[in-house]
């Protein structure tokens, strides 16, 4: 049984197990049904009318909650439950849509449920990642998704666009949609100008050599 004293802003639990200090309560509506979040000196818990609920959890504004089996306690980090396996953050909730580093590798978690993701992904706002089929951990470097859809991965896990990538001594051009094309003399060209403007050199050059017409008229060509 659950008692709650209120004591100069806080509230102790006393139960035959615990006697634990309580920072802060947080109401949660989950199917319309209300639910109090506790933060303890020892971690957090959620109860419904005092009791203490345990499992899987999703609030009415599509928040994950997974509390322990055993001690009830809300989860946080990378765990595995029995509805698949979640990046939970400090605050217990699960992480979406987003990339998360565990033991210095990455992971990405779904943008709807929140589960690991393995495979090709597709977000939402344009970023594609590919992460093990087995392990769900983000893969770098040049991968071949199917017969006609190859990506270049970069170190933080996602897809290469619109630029040139030099691998194996060889130039790829990867366009808008991430795909691997073939490289044109138009890809170099505009990775040229490009380049030179980021080093403030092309407006030096265009007006020393009197070019600016030609460099406007590739642009346009281009």
């Amino acid at each position: 049984m659950l008692f709650c004293l209120s004591i100069i802003g806080y509230y102790t639990i006393v139960s035959a197990k615990s006697n634990d200090v309580i920072n802060n309560v947080i109401s949660i509506t989950s199917k319309s049904i209300t639910y109090e979040i506790v933060e303890t000196e020892n971690g957090r818990y959620y109860y419904k009318d005092g009791k203490l609920i345990k499992g899987y959890i999703e609030t009415d504004d599509g928040k994950i909650y997974y509390a322990d089996e055993e001690t009830g306690k809300l989860l946080t980090g990378m765990q595995t439950t029995k509805k698949g396996t979640y990046y939970f953050c400090s605050d217990g909730t699960v992480l979406k849509g987003k990339v998360a580093k565990v033991n210095g590798k990455r992971y990405l978690f779904s943008e709807t449920d929140g589960k690991l993701r393995k495979g090709y992904s597709a977000l939402s706002d344009g970023r594609k990642y590919y992460s093990d089929k087995t392990t769900g951990e983000l893969q770098i470097g040049m991968i071949s998704i199917n017969d006609t859809t190859t990506y270049y991965f970069l170190a933080d896990g996602t897809a290469a666009k619109n630029s040139i990538r030099t691998i194996n001594n060889r130039k790829y051009y990867f366009g808008d949609t991430g795909n691997i094309k073939k490289v044109t003399f138009k890809h170099q060209m505009v990775k040229f100008i490009v380049e030179m403007r980021q080093m403030g050199i092309l407006l030096q050059v265009c007006k020393q050599q009197q070019l600016e017409h030609i460099i406007f008229v590739i642009m346009v060509l281009l």
